[in-house]
């Protein structure tokens, strides 16, 4: 089963999360926002059959997108990119 995650700023101090002070004020000063995507993959198989007429897929895959200003998106991406975790960042 694939599932999408979007996780913005808002986002984190919805549920009560915490955002760093010195991200907040590191992008005050920027005014671009950027996207990064990272997938989440927890025994998937993915079967495509008769050039993709039929596919089969099995287990768990999300893909994460986080959307914000530059270390908004750093200090997630710090977060996922935890030793022995299962995400992995996409190319770009």
């Amino acid at each position: 089963m694939s599932r999408a995650i979007t996780i913005t700023q808002q986002a984190i101090e919805a549920a009560n999360g915490a955002v760093p002070m010195f991200v907040k004020i590191r992008d005050a000063f920027t005014s671009r926002e950027n996207s990064v995507t990272f997938e989440y993959i927890a025994n998937y198989q993915r079967i495509s059959i008769l050039g993709g007429f039929v596919v089969l897929e099995r287990g768990e895959r999300r893909v994460i997108t986080v959307r914000g200003k530059p270390a908004f998106i750093e200090y997630v991406s710090q977060q996922l990119n935890a030793p022995g975790s299962t995400i992995k960042q996409l190319p770009s």
